[in-house]
């Protein structure tokens, strides 16, 4: 008798008509980010700002000087400087063979189009990597080792988002296929443990946080150790990261980034966000006083151009912490007014407005940010695409029976006022 399983050689698949991606890539930050091009002067982005004000104006006797003219006094002047961002590269290629093509021809020979899919893919993980950037340290580290490989073994745990001081990102930021490098430091000059080469990764535990890699020997991974994407750290003296500036950077007090966006932070109070932290990092529960506080201190600093905090960002896991502790507080708002069924909104009620609040996958476990969304900027020298500088995407590769195509883009994220956005850290995300 002939069977399925006998005829297995002979029977035609006929494939369903569409691909599904199993694979989440939304990046909601972006949609609060302004995308601005820029024209680039040599290597970088200038913008000027005023960090001092004209202080020359008073209140005097009748036929007193004029402020400015006062003994001891001169006629005072707002105080700039200028923000330097330079900007990063991202880059990515797709590649198929021609045989491939040939033999994929229609969709009932095959999941997708060869080479329509792989440029897809190009563009989903470009939308996943970015995610991973745009809440990032700066320094591009992915990751944290909380176990050293043991001697013959390929297995290495990561440092979990737990309360041990120094926080893991877990693996939330590694998959399976990717090229990573294991430094000693995140963003002073450090040691890349191997030498010979990247190490690719061959499977991710979430619940345990292990990564198995395809091979490693006992010197290539040290407790401790930050995780890269390959080619993505600096390896020379300078320390200066190929990772765009991510919002853990551009929201700091000098625990990251001492030099900033061109500047000292330390010359600049208005280079350091409103940060609220405990001393001895220990998680606390989530506090509608403190959240207030907060939106209060941004407000304290508001202009007619920044006018306070707009969007709060958190991790879906401190969103549940936040529902449940404070259910009486709780506010939802529709999305649209206009079109029924749309699902609500979770919105922030603490003054004169309601700010709508949204998760982000890779937002921090344990942060809530407040965030002036007027003060953010993706300063472009490029935006994300095919290289066509010939008019063509499609490239055949010199030597193969082989398609390419390449992408790219050159910007960075670019914050003009720091201190119009909050941080409160150590928050307690857990369901108790």
């Amino acid at each position: 008798m002939l069977d399925p399983t006998a005829a297995t050689n002979i029977l035609k698949r006929v494939y369903g008509p569409r691909l599904p991606r199993l694979l989440p890539d939304t990046v909601p930050l972006m949609k609060h980010i302004d995308m601005r091009q820029e024209p680039v002067e040599g290597a970088d982005f200038r913008v000027p700002f005023t960090y001092q004000r004209n202080e020359t104006g008073g209140y005097h006797a009748e036929g007193a000087a004029i402020s400015g003219f006062g003994a001891g006094e001169d006629i005072g002047n707002e105080a700039e400087d200028v923000w330097v961002i330079t900007p990063t590269r991202y880059d990515a290629a797709a590649e198929v063979t021609e045989e491939a093509i040939g033999r994929m021809r229609s969709n009932r020979g095959s999941f997708a189009r060869p080479l329509a899919k792989e440029m897809k893919g190009v563009m989903s993980t470009y939308r996943e990597i970015k995610e991973e950037s745009l809440w990032g340290t700066g320094w591009g580290d992915l990751a944290r080792v909380d176990q050293a490989t043991p001697s013959g073994s390929t297995t290495v745990t990561m440092d979990d988002d737990i309360p041990t001081g120094d926080r893991g990102q877990g693996v939330r930021n590694l998959r399976p296929g990717m090229y990573v490098e294991f430094w000693s430091a995140q963003g002073t000059a450090g040691v890349r443990r191997s030498t010979t080469g990247v190490r690719k990764i061959s499977s991710i535990s979430k619940a345990s946080s292990n990564v198995v890699l395809a091979s490693v020997t006992s010197t290539d991974v040290v407790n401790n150790d930050f995780v890269f994407r390959a080619r993505s750290r600096k390896t020379d003296s300078a320390v200066v990261s190929h990772a765009p500036m991510g919002i853990q950077g551009h929201l700091d007090s000098e625990s990251l980034w001492t030099t900033y966006q061109g500047i000292t932070r330390t010359t600049y109070t208005q280079a350091d966000a409103q940060i609220f932290e405990e001393a001895n990092n220990a998680l606390r529960p989530i506090d509608r006083d403190l959240m207030q506080i907060a939106v209060d201190s941004v407000d304290d600093e508001a202009n007619a151009e920044f006018n306070g905090v707009d969007i709060i960002f958190f991790n879906r896991a401190t969103r549940r912490s936040w529902v449940k502790k404070l259910e009486e507080f709780i506010r939802f708002q529709p999305l649209s007014q206009d079109k029924a069924g749309q699902p609500a909104r979770l919105m922030y009620h603490g003054g004169a407005r309601a700010i709508p609040m949204e998760v982000a996958r890779k937002c921090p476990l344990e942060k809530i940010y407040g965030l002036t969304s007027k003060s953010f900027h993706w300063l472009w020298e490029r935006k994300f695409g095919w290289l066509d500088q010939d008019g063509q995407i499609l490239h055949k590769r010199q030597g193969y029976a082989n398609w390419l195509a390449e992408a790219m883009e050159l910007g960075n994220l670019f914050c003009e006022a720091p201190y119009q956005n909050f941080v409160i850290a150590d928050v307690d995300y857990t369901l108790s």
